[in-house]
């Protein structure tokens, strides 16, 4: 990922005028997509866990941490 946004700040330091760059873009786009998506695979069983962990209590604070990514995401 580092190196598609690395990639990406060097055409523009350039300012070359291609199709790289929209190809760029699209790769940086794609690992960030990859890795937000991950996240989300494997946030809500630690969330669960933690929850299960506290107790009833702390589960609705909890359920908030869980639930303000995925919010967040689908924006």
């Amino acid at each position: 990922m580092e190196g598609q946004i690395r990639g990406g700040a060097q055409m523009l330091e350039r300012e070359r005028l291609s199709g790289g760059r929209l190809t760029q873009l699209a790769a940086v786009r794609s690992v960030t997509r990859s890795v937000g998506n991950e996240l989300l695979r494997h946030h809500p069983k630690h969330c669960v866990a933690d929850a299960a962990k506290l107790g009833m209590n702390e589960f609705e604070e909890a359920s908030g941490e869980l639930i303000e990514p995925l919010c967040k995401n689908a924006r």
